[in-house]
């Protein structure tokens, strides 16, 4: 008989340091094939994680959101741990502040084909967080 798990452990990892790490019933992943929903028991996978919004819903609290800036994903023993190369609280990003990202990606040099390609991804990448900064937080149904 499998083993019968009640909650996620989700921890959260930057190369600064740890972000968080909270008991979860259900977390949502930026994955690179699209968004994946996390639940209590589910097989060991590990994903590619493109920029987008991490989100964790805790048992008795509000759910914690997170701006991931890609990375990485395991799943694992109903363990959740995300390595992203930057993380940001959705509690503490400001629209100014994202308008003011697209305004510096839209400034990017694009002389090569390497600066085009990272002009283009900074530019999807702000264009997506400011859409979800708009949508923060949740609506509860």
């Amino acid at each position: 008989m499998p083993p019968q798990w009640t909650r996620l452990t989700c921890r959260v990892l930057t190369p600064e340091g740890t972000v968080c790490r909270v008991e979860a019933t259900h977390v949502g992943l930026p994955g690179s094939d699209g968004r994946l929903g996390i639940l209590e028991g589910r097989a060991p996978v590990i994903s590619m994680l493109i920029p987008g919004l991490l989100m964790i819903d805790q048992p008795q609290a509000q759910p914690l959101g997170f701006w991931i800036a890609g990375g990485f994903a395991q799943v694992a023993d109903n363990e959740v741990t995300v390595l992203a190369e930057r993380c940001e609280s959705m509690d503490t990003i400001q629209p100014e502040q994202v308008w003011n990202e697209l305004d510096e990606a839209k400034a990017m040099p694009m002389d090569t084909t390497e600066q085009f390609d990272t002009r283009q991804d900074a530019i999807f990448a702000a264009r997506k967080k400011f859409s979800i900064v708009q949508n923060w937080p949740p609506q509860s149904s």
